[in-house]
């Protein structure tokens, strides 16, 4: 990756837990499927916040490593960039950037950050969104 992890610290304890998952699937894949070829390593190209959620660009991997960033990536909106505060789903903004923050981050923050409700709803909505499509994936499995 050129650019290194362009987030905040707070879903660094999600991206290592997605890291290990990945890594134990494939590890698991390449141990017991002898009659499959192996699985390559999973190459992340771009880790990164995008209005306000986490954004994960890859090379490589399967429908299973795709379906643990898609969720990664859902579950993102729910915990604070900055602390890591989870259960909260508080997007602040400033001018033109968004950003999911907990109450007490907004607070320390050098930026100014307003808490829109219009956004939050539209976050919610396709949170749901994603939500739905990741159970329906793994329901039909």
């Amino acid at each position: 990756m050129g650019r290194g992890f362009e987030c905040g610290n707070g879903w660094f304890p999600l991206i290592d837990s997605l890291c290990h998952n990945i890594q134990e699937h494939i590890d698991q894949h390449n141990k017991y499927r002898k009659d499959e070829p192996p699985m390559d390593q999973m190459v992340f190209l771009q880790v990164k916040e995008k209005f306000g959620g986490l954004r994960i660009y890859v090379k490589g991997g399967d429908e299973y490593c795709h379906g643990l960033i898609s969720m990664t990536e859902s579950i993102s909106y729910r915990f604070c960039e900055i602390c890591g505060n989870a259960g909260c789903l508080n997007v602040g903004h400033t001018s033109g950037w968004i950003q999911s923050v907990c109450q007490e981050c907004a607070k320390k923050s050098k930026r100014k950050i307003k808490f829109d409700t219009e956004i939050t709803k539209m976050l919610k909505k396709a949170i749901r969104s994603d939500e739905k499509r990741i159970f329906e994936f793994y329901a039909n499995r």
